[in-house]
């Protein structure tokens, strides 16, 4: 469900609380699983230097920093 709500959604800012919980619950199987879709998704763009994060990408971010 997680994927579909990535793909479908128009933005990231979109999916950020229903991408993050998971991570942030520290529910290693769904984490493994849809690591790749959630950070693929969250930076569509890329990332550079140049650009500032957003509040959801850094929530993101903590989320899997806080959890190992």
């Amino acid at each position: 469900m997680l994927r579909s709500a990535l793909d479908l959604a128009g933005s990231f800012a979109e999916v950020a609380q229903a991408a993050t919980a998971p991570v942030a619950a520290a529910q290693r199987s769904v984490v493994d699983h849809e690591c790749e879709p959630i950070l693929f998704r969250t930076f569509s763009g890329g990332y550079g230097r140049t650009r500032s994060l957003t509040s959801a990408q850094r929530a993101l971010l903590r989320a899997f920093v806080d959890t190992d």
